[in-house]
């Protein structure tokens, strides 16, 4: 028996591919940007962590080539298992806000913690208006609109746990 025999066999994806609708793992013909070319055409991307633009930025260029001339392409592993590298201190000085407090069967918000639950619930609503908005839009819309909040909508999992 080949454990792999399963990995070959035709699947829904493979079917939705040949019509030409799968909605995933459409090549960008530029650099992952807040408007990228895709399939020839300038998209707003929706679907990226790059909702601010910083990837592209000049200064934040920079500094992870000063990381990573520094610190190597990672750290190989868990601050836990493998050490605390300097600028994880530095960012959480930086930083310099505890979030919550561990007790023996539970965790404990401090406020900034609560501030931040409150505004993941923000996102998470404002996702599901934005979502709603496209739905209603989807009569009256002339092209494709691919749409992600993948990691918003997960935030709403994290605001459930810690309240």
């Amino acid at each position: 028996m080949d454990i792999f025999e399963k990995c070959y066999r035709p699947s829904a994806a493979d079917e939705i591919r040949e019509k030409g609708i799968y909605p995933y793992f459409h090549a960008l013909e530029s650099r992952q940007d807040t408007e990228v070319i895709m399939e020839g055409k300038r998209r707003i991307m929706l679907g990226s962590n790059n909702y601010l633009g910083l990837t592209t930025d000049p200064e934040i260029i920079e500094a992870g080539i000063r990381a990573f001339e520094q610190y190597g392409s990672g750290c190989s592993g868990s601050r836990f298992l493998n050490g605390t590298l300097e600028m994880h201190l530095e960012l959480e000085d930086e930083l310099g806000k505890k979030l919550f407090t561990r007790h023996s069967f539970s965790i404990r918000l401090t406020e900034e913690g609560a501030l931040l639950r409150n505004r993941a619930e923000d996102l998470v609503s404002m996702a599901d208006r934005i979502t709603q908005e496209f739905v209603t839009l989807d009569d009256i819309t002339g092209g494709d609109i691919y749409f992600g909040l993948a990691e918003s909508h997960l935030i709403q999992y994290l605001a459930r746990e810690i309240r």
